[in-house]
């Protein structure tokens, strides 16, 4: 695809998104306005130095939890993995936006191609983004790229496109935990200093991924290029996770 049709389709995604709905293959309206108003409107900031709350309301759940947790590596984007859980029934999906730390949807609205321009050309996540910026404007104020624990939880997503940019029938939800990783390549550039942090620093970070992902009651998590990293945080954190992809 080329980069001047990446931006075309992400134009138009906004442009459904702002009219609220949209015409299928089939000829029939679409409507997402309700679901829009809804993920934006529910869509939380959870800045690093919350996360002793979320700690506490989730610790019932790993002290009782006994979920074995069942692994899938599948050769398959963000997207294609929701629709198949989507299609075989599951509703408590949640995916992980490997974020910018500075820019809503990353690169999507200049054509930018990686897997957050990817959800967010496909999906109703921008808005969500746009609502929480704050979480943006700290990590440009942080001074690392070792960037913050600050993420955003969005729940029920409408997905309305395929990786192609091609309009869906049907729409599904996605919920989506929007957080930035460590820019590592950056760090050791530039921040030699920092080199040593980059593994306690995500591990940390997965752990708080994970814990808001259980405070909002997901056990189908998908994780991409991350899952390399939470296979390490297993004995501290599958309790009450059923599935990573």
């Amino acid at each position: 695809m080329k980069k001047t049709e990446r931006i075309q389709i992400a134009k138009n995604t906004l442009e459904i998104i702002e009219q609220g709905h949209y015409t299928n293959r089939k000829g029939i309206t679409i409507s997402i306005k309700e679901q829009m108003q809804k993920c934006i409107e529910s869509s939380i900031h959870y800045a690093a130095e919350s996360f002793d709350d979320v700690r506490e309301k989730i610790a019932p759940i790993l002290a009782t939890s006994k979920t074995p947790t069942r692994f899938d590596v599948l050769d398959a984007t963000t997207l294609d993995a929701a629709y198949k859980l989507s299609m075989e029934g599951i509703t408590d999906i949640v995916g992980l936006n490997f974020a910018s730390a500075k820019n809503p949807g990353g690169g999507f609205l200049n054509g930018s191609q990686a897997q957050e321009e990817s959800i967010a050309r496909s999906t109703g996540l921008y808005p969500c983004l746009i609502k929480n910026f704050e979480m943006y404007q700290v990590n440009r104020n942080h001074g690392s790229c070792l960037y913050t624990d600050n993420m955003i939880y969005s729940p029920d997503v409408p997905v309305l496109k395929d990786d192609d940019g091609e309009l869906l029938d049907t729409p599904y939800l996605l919920s989506i935990i929007t957080s930035p990783a460590v820019n590592a390549g950056a760090i050791k550039r530039n921040e030699r200093h920092n080199v040593s942090q980059i593994e306690p620093v995500m591990i940390s970070r997965i752990e708080k991924v994970l814990s808001v992902a259980l405070v909002h009651c997901h056990k189908n998590l998908i994780l991409g290029a991350w899952a390399v990293v939470f296979l390490k945080m297993s004995r501290m954190m599958l309790p009450g996770i059923s599935r990573f992809i």
